[in-house]
């Protein structure tokens, strides 16, 4: 299984592609949709890392794909200089995913 990064920041997607995980800069709302979609149409990828901004760009789409899709799964990741609420968080993802708190 693969996963990828769609981010708006250079940084953020320098640092998922040193970790492995390849990615898309996207500028605009549309290209952060067709980003989106090619994710979710590809059957290799299992997990998909937004930015916050993208969070925001595609707030419908994410919000559906939170509640209604089991793969591939949405995580938002924070831009340098931000952070997530603990309702974003990854630790709260893998809690979620295993029924735990």
């Amino acid at each position: 299984m693969k996963s990828i990064c769609i981010t708006t920041n250079q940084e953020v997607l320098t640092g998922m592609r040193l970790a492995g995980v390849d990615g898309t800069l996207v500028q605009n709302q549309a290209e952060a949709l067709y980003a989106l979609n090619t994710a979710k149409s590809d059957e290799e990828i299992a997990l998909v890392f937004v930015c916050k901004q993208v969070s925001l760009l595609l707030a419908e789409e994410v919000a559906k794909m939170k509640l209604n899709c089991v793969k591939p799964i949405l995580l938002e990741i924070p831009s340098p200089g931000e952070e997530l609420s603990d309702e974003n968080s990854l630790d709260k993802a893998i809690r979620d995913a295993v029924g735990v708190g």
